[in-house]
């Protein structure tokens, strides 16, 4: 199968190829595009030769230039219209016919990634995030956090311990009658509805037992080792099934899931994951129900994980300086491009040019894009810098 996908887009590549070569060879000979003159026009170039007004001249030119600009412009939008038709046609067909067929979702789903579970190496890939929860500051004093939703894949092609989960091409992804007949509940079809990218992980909610595991069993030593600060998602198949408050974790996690991103990357340990941060974040009452994670976990709760946290005063300079002292950041942004109410975001680099590296726990895409500072700034309730106590 993997092989037929391979050949697959190969003969694509090619075929999109020879589409734009033909393309060039239409747009450089493109007279036939523009219809022959009006007979309107045809006045309006005979009235210019017989005319000595100059503005009269300019007008009809520049008239006709506009015409045949728009004409030249439309082409070129259906051709692209086209070849993205095709191709998109190409890639599902191929993939389609190379798919295994299955007689239910949980059969595809074990066909794809693989029937057993182990504990190789974890990367995170494709995944998809929704939005989080209201913000706490707008129903609680200095509470923040969210609900988000999506999943995370294995970086091997068994599902093994559950960091990425995306559906291959091809596989057509149930309607919400189909789900709940799966015992799939209404928040994850809601949250897959809001943002597709998290159909795997909502899809693969009947088969959760084989990829969920224990807070305590969860194994975060391989992206430790990589160094630097990783990128969890608070709906990796390890804990998103889990709860967190009065909701799965996938939904309401991004707090412990940046302050473990954030002790991991500092310290160097895996002693921390996500889903104990969350166990103990319940535990010392920082989740707040119905408003997420109280900033409090971040301020002094860091403490007890050996942390030391400060305020970031919202100045495009001091992000500059704690960033580039190496200190990751953890921000509460509000509704705009992270989340439609409250979300915890981790900064952890910035560029020369004032661009910043962000891990999102809600999204794989956002954190594969930097993100200019003061864009970052008009967005957020305040932030911390990080270090060892």
């Amino acid at each position: 199968m993997k092989e037929q996908k391979q050949l697959a887009a190969s003969q694509l590549e090619q075929m999109e190829e020879e589409l734009l070569d033909t393309l060039d060879m239409i747009h450089g000979n493109a007279d036939w595009i523009e219809d022959p003159l009006s007979e309107e026009e045809q006045a309006a170039l005979i009235a210019e030769e017989q005319d000595d007004t100059y503005e009269d001249r300019r007008k009809v030119r520049l008239d006709r230039m506009r015409k045949r600009k728009l004409r030249r412009l439309i082409f070129r939008v259906s051709s692209s219209v086209v070849i993205f038709a095709l191709s998109m046609f190409a890639v599902r067909s191929v993939e389609s016919a190379a798919s295994p067929e299955s007689e239910s979702i949980a059969e595809s789903i074990s066909e794809i990634f693989g029937a057993e579970s182990s504990s190789e190496e974890i990367s995170v890939e494709e995944t998809s995030v929704s939005e989080d929860g209201n913000s706490a500051e707008e129903s609680v004093n200095a509470a923040e956090g969210g609900n988000a939703s999506g999943e995370a894949d294995s970086g091997t092609e068994e599902i093994v311990s559950g960091a990425q989960y995306a559906i291959p091409e091809g596989i057509e992804i149930p309607d919400a009658a189909e789900l709940r007949s799966q015992g799939v509940p209404d928040n994850l079809i809601d949250l897959m509805n809001r943002n597709p990218e998290t159909a795997g992980f909502v899809i693969g909610y009947p088969d959760r037992d084989r990829v969920q595991q224990e807070p305590d069993e969860i194994d975060i030593s391989s992206e430790a080792a990589e160094g630097g600060v990783p990128l969890f998602i608070q709906w990796d198949r390890r804990w998103g099934y889990l709860t967190y408050g009065d909701d799965f974790f996938a939904l309401n996690g991004c707090g412990p899931t940046c302050l473990s991103m954030v002790y991991t990357g500092i310290t160097g340990n895996s002693d921390w994951n996500p889903a104990q941060v969350g166990v103990w974040a319940e535990s010392k009452n920082y989740y707040v129900n119905g408003a997420g994670t109280a900033w409090e976990m971040m301020e002094t709760g860091c403490e007890e994980l050996g942390l030391s946290s400060t305020v970031v005063g919202m100045d495009a300079g001091i992000f500059r300086a704690r960033l580039t002292e190496g200190k990751p950041i953890i921000a509460s942004v509000y509704e705009g491009d992270f989340t439609d109410g409250g979300h915890y975001i981790v900064l952890t680099d910035i560029d020369e040019d004032d661009m910043v590296t962000v891990n999102d726990p809600n999204s794989p895409e956002n954190s594969s894009v930097k993100w200019n500072i003061h864009d970052l700034l008009g967005q957020m309730n305040t932030a911390w810098a990080y270090e060892l106590a």
